[in-house]
């Protein structure tokens, strides 16, 4: 399978890290060197423009978002079907390579594979389709954030190029958001144990080099978030306003709909070599 890994130029820590991961893996994934705000192109976010983009993403956000998407275009040059993208701050399984070998792209009919663990608990469909090795592919009923390990099909990525609107929320947004225009959650799987891991650092027998935690990202992204809610904060008559309607609609919608606990339940996704099993992961609360 084509396989990238999304690596900074000036990052060679985190590069050492996924190659001696790799290597040990017998994975043959190839190195993409990270898009920057300085390397982007009118061509990476045409027909738009940065200051257009830049009321919703900041530059470094903007930048991230087309790293994946070079990946992706990378799979078209090649004619392939599916290409494996990962960050460099991720930590993976043992079982990843036999992972990938076993599963079946033909069935089921998946887009869009999340192989990460998730440690916060999350809400999936209650029934699971059986997974290589073991393991199962759940159908996301919420939310579940980042975009660090996952396997795209070409037409599910070609539907997201072909629109500008692929600019409208960072890429992790563009895959899994309810609110993302292009989020297909019946082509969208998440693989329980996960593959790959970020939040690796509650786990301390992971044993990582403390300078791959030190994200390039995290910077710009909670100065735009910041100023994003310096720019749309209303008066407080106006927020007040808001929360009093927002009470009234809860209260006239009721509870959510019987379907939505009968079909789901809240899981915290293990990582594959953290020796917890799937059923030991699922939890039932309210919520």
């Amino acid at each position: 399978m084509l396989a990238f890994y999304i690596n900074l130029d000036r990052r060679t820590d985190r590069r050492a890290f996924m190659e001696e991961q790799l290597v040990a893996l017998g994975l043959d994934i190839q190195r993409l060197p990270a898009t920057t705000p300085d390397t982007l192109t009118s061509n990476d976010i045409a027909p738009l423009s940065l200051a257009a983009i830049g009321e919703t993403m900041s530059p470094v956000e903007v930048a991230i978002s087309v790293s994946h998407f070079r990946a992706w275009k990378h799979m078209f040059d090649e004619g392939r079907d599916h290409v494996l993208v990962i960050e460099d701050d991720h930590k993976l399984s043992s079982r990843l390579a036999a992972f990938l070998t076993d599963f079946d792209w033909k069935k089921p009919d998946v887009g869009l594979l999340r192989l990460e663990a998730q440690l916060c608990s999350v809400r999936l469909r209650r029934w699971a389709e059986p997974g290589p090795l073991g393991t199962s592919l759940y159908m996301p009923v919420g939310y579940q954030t980042g975009a660090g390990a996952y396997i795209i099909s070409a037409d599910y990525a070609r539907r997201i190029l072909s629109s500008p609107k692929r600019f409208a929320m960072p890429v992790d947004d563009i895959l899994y958001s309810p609110r993302s225009p292009f989020r297909d959650v019946k082509r969208i799987r998440c693989t329980v144990p996960g593959m790959a891991i970020f939040r690796w650092e509650s786990s301390p027998e992971f044993d990582v080099p403390e300078s791959i935690l030190i994200s390039d990202a995290q910077p710009s992204r909670g100065k735009r978030q910041q100023d994003e809610k310096k720019r749309s904060r209303p008066p407080l008559r106006e927020r007040i306003g808001r929360e009093i309607l927002r009470l009234l609609r809860q209260l006239a919608n009721g509870p959510k709909p019987a379907w939505y606990w009968l079909w789901s339940k809240r899981m915290v996704v293990p990582f594959a070599d953290s020796g917890v099993s799937a059923q030991q992961s699922a939890v039932r609360r309210p919520g």
